[in-house]
């Protein structure tokens, strides 16, 4: 999982994507009876804002400098399902 998890990022998808594309196709089963979760600093403390779950890692796309102290964190789920 970990390869396809790099590759996805590598590819230039975002952190939250690739490893949601990872998890639906190597989590079993994968028939959306299970999910998946991210967890990411909050930089402005509005939990309604996407912050770092829409960074990409370094060179491969966009990213946010959070500070060294997060205000909060957010966390997403995800259904396990491959398409």
């Amino acid at each position: 999982m970990g390869w396809y998890f790099a590759q996805k990022l590598m590819n230039g998808e975002t952190i939250k994507k690739a490893w949601f594309m990872a998890t639906d196709r190597y989590v079993v089963p994968n028939d959306g009876s299970l999910k998946s979760a991210i967890l990411a600093a909050d930089v402005d403390g509005d939990l309604s804002t996407p912050d770092c779950l829409d960074d990409h890692i370094y060179g491969y796309g966009s990213s946010i400098n959070p500070p060294g102290d997060p205000l909060d964190f957010q966390y997403e789920t995800n259904q396990c399902k491959q398409e």
